[in-house]
């Protein structure tokens, strides 16, 4: 499929081309190329010196289906981007003639958003230039590719306040993510460790895991950048004043 004949007949002061027919009984000649694997008749067509046909004898021709390699490179994703579009993008052809492209590929997909997956192709289809099917033209070969995950990127951020000494343990600290985002099955942990309660300027240091929606730790998912914040204690103002006496 896609290649021309080449049956060594030549015609002196003429150019030969070559028309076919389906085996069997009557012949119906075509000067297109079968597009269908299978056995063909097929005869050399030249002109004569009184400018009518001649034709060679009739031989027989088998068109065989074109190898056609598959295969589905190797990539990686971030945690919660993966989609069979994707797997798309790395799907690789080699093989196919000049107007010939894949179409409604299908993939079996395997594996888990956080570990990983192993995708292969499950069913394609060859269209030609003009929206022909030409699959059965196709010895087709495939190969599977791995989809490695990659942290999703998030950036949490602590945040800053001030409070006067009032010998009371401070547990008000709050920390949210300011960039990127997680998955809406996902939540966010966050604890903090017990503040100093005398007057001073202390970090306030988030410290963050990520649960899945079983409560699963899956803090391998993300990238996290921490921000820590500020707590200002400040010094409790007072005023002494002293009594006033006569004498």
């Amino acid at each position: 499929y896609g290649e021309s004949p080449d049956c060594g007949l030549k015609a002196f002061m003429s150019e030969v081309h070559y028309q076919y027919a389906t085996t069997g009984t009557e012949a119906v000649w075509h000067d297109a190329m079968p597009t269908e694997p299978g056995t063909y008749r097929i005869r050399a067509v030249s002109k004569n010196a009184f400018g009518g046909e001649r034709f060679s004898e009739e031989m027989t021709a088998n068109l065989l289906p074109r190898p056609l390699a598959v295969r589905i490179s190797d990539a990686g994703y971030v945690y919660g981007d993966f989609s069979e579009a994707l797997a798309a993008e790395h799907t690789v052809a080699e093989g196919l003639i000049p107007g010939d492209r894949l179409a409604n590929v299908k993939y079996t997909v395997q594996g888990s958003e956080q570990m990983g997956y192993q995708v292969d192709v499950a069913q394609l289809q060859v269209l030609n230039a003009s929206g022909a099917d030409v699959t059965a033209c196709y010895m087709p070969k495939t190969e599977g590719g791995s989809f490695t995950m990659e942290p999703r990127p998030i950036t949490v951020t602590a945040g800053s306040y001030e409070k006067v000494y009032d010998k009371v343990t401070w547990d008000a600290a709050v920390a949210e993510i300011t960039k990127g985002t997680i998955l809406p099955d996902d939540r966010l942990s966050v604890s903090f460790g017990e503040f100093p309660v005398d007057a001073g300027r202390y970090p306030i240091e988030p410290q963050c895991r990520v649960l899945d929606a079983e409560g699963k730790d899956i803090s391998f998912c993300y990238d996290m950048t921490l921000i820590a914040g500020t707590l200002k204690i400040m010094p409790r103002p007072i005023t002494v004043a002293t009594g006033s006496a006569e004498k």
